[in-house]
Parts: C-alpha cells; structure tokens; sequence
C-alpha cells in the first residue's frame, strides 16, 4: 500500500509504517498539485497537516484513496462524512501535540515573567558597563507558584496546559463550551 506523507515525518514514523508494510513516500505536495500527484502515484493512504484540505471533489478525483490521517486533534480540513460515505478511513492524532503545546506555553510564560528575551538582548550589548543595574532589573521576576491561570478551552490541550500549571503550583480556572464539569487527573 502507497502511502504520501505529506506531513512531516520522522525516521522512526517511517520505519514503523515501512514495518507494517507501507510503501512510504515522505514529500510535501502543495495544495495544487496533490490531485495529480494522487493520481499519479497510486497513493492508497495519506497523511496531512491542517494545511492540507481534502474535500469531496478530490476525494472523487482521486479514488485510489482508502486511508487519510491528520496529524492534528482536528479534523475540519477534512470533509468527513463524505469520506466515510466512500468508504475511505479517517485517522487522527488528538493528543500528539498537547504536551509540545503545552510546553510551549509555559516556556512563554516563564520567559515572561523571567524577563528572559530582554535580559538576553541587553546583556550582552551593556553588561560590561550596566551589569550591576541589569542584574537587579533582571531579577525582580516573578514565580508562578500560587498565580491562577485562565484557560480558555479544555479539550486536549487545555488539559495538558492546566496538568502542568498544577504542577507548577498554579491555581486553574478554565471554561468550556462542551465541558460542565471535568476532573482532571494529574
């Protein structure tokens, strides 16, 4: 089975699907063209990005496809009942990237709160003249221990982000259009 991975991939990734018996073919397509490289190719499986968006006419252009997989927790870039109504297979990955996410938004916060970006650009261009200066304004940050956060959302990602503010010693207030009430297991 053909399989365009037209997404990002790891060495690792490409040996499990080669493993499990993929032809693997791991080249981004742009929009434009992934109807004719489709076709082209005999591609049975894909893998896409949110970037890519599949929708009912490619999905009847290209009818060597049985399998789609967005490496996304979302899938709205796919026109999904008219895929499973052709009989194609949808896969996704809802909790890949929530703990990347996740860490991410604390490495901004602590940066903020650190006056990591400034401290890092000012230094070096006036700490041999301001040092003692800069080193007072740069160590007046302040912990996250005991703040509360806001999420907005608590779908995987949220999640991910109120586990490691608790981990942090933060206090969590969150809201959700599709969740009442949730308990979160640290």
């Amino acid at each position: 089975m053909k399989l365009l991975a037209n997404y990002t991939i790891s060495k690792s990734g490409i040996d499990t699907l080669t493993n499990a018996g993929f032809e693997v073919i791991a080249l981004t397509v742009a929009q434009s063209q992934l109807i004719s490289y489709i076709n082209q190719n005999n591609i049975d499986a894909l893998i896409i990005g949110i970037n890519t968006t599949i929708s009912a006419e490619l999905i009847d252009i290209c009818p060597s496809l049985k399998i789609i997989g967005c490496a996304s927790n979302y899938v709205d870039n796919i026109d999904i009942n008219y895929a499973i109504d052709k009989g194609i297979h949808i896969i996704n990955t809802p909790e890949a990237h929530a703990v990347s996410v996740a860490e991410l938004v604390f490495a901004h916060l602590l940066g903020m709160v650190r006056f990591l970006h400034q401290s890092n650009r000012e230094m070096p261009l006036e700490g041999d003249s301001r040092f003692t200066d800069l080193k007072s304004q740069f160590s007046t940050g302040i912990e996250l221990r005991g703040k509360t956060l806001g999420i907005i959302g608590l779908g995987v990602i949220g999640k991910e982000v109120a586990k490691t503010a608790f981990g942090l010693g933060m206090k969590v207030i969150a809201t959700s259009t599709t969740i009442k009430k949730e308990t979160i297991d640290i």
